[in-house]
């Protein structure tokens, strides 16, 4: 009985170990009503680095943070241009594949709302930073 026991811990303490030396893995992919694939996230560094991994898959990356660079999450955005919608970036990052053309951005956060222009290309990744 001993041994069994001490055979469970033992499996118990390797699924631990395994679990917590596991990278997180970004937000899942999703899609607005208006149909615009997007994943937000990244809250912490592996999360942060997954999502850098997936970014040539869209089209426009935001990023949101204080003014002393402290990531934000939680933020609502709406996009107007070729395609219009809402959302809100549970994380700091938010990445979206929009088809070609010219986007304002507003982003909210902290009682104030940010606007932004951007190009999206046929190819490539467009950026925008939103400080607050």
């Amino acid at each position: 009985m001993l041994g069994e026991t001490k055979v469970f811990l033992s499996r118990i303490c390797l699924a631990a170990c395994l679990l917590l030396s596991a990278p997180l893995a970004a937000q899942t992919a999703r899609t607005t009503a208006e149909g615009i694939p997007y994943v937000t996230g990244g809250i912490g560094t592996d999360e942060r680095a997954a999502m850098d991994a997936m970014a040539g898959a869209y089209s426009l990356k935001l990023e949101f943070a204080r003014a002393d660079r402290a990531y934000l999450g939680d933020v609502p955005v709406a996009i107007r241009g070729p395609v219009a919608t809402q959302l809100t970036a549970e994380g700091p990052i938010l990445l979206l594949r929009l088809p070609p053309g010219r986007y304002a951005v507003t982003a909210t956060a902290r009682g104030a709302s940010r606007t932004q222009n951007v190009v999206v290309g046929k190819t490539g990744l467009s950026r925008l930073a939103f400080l607050w």
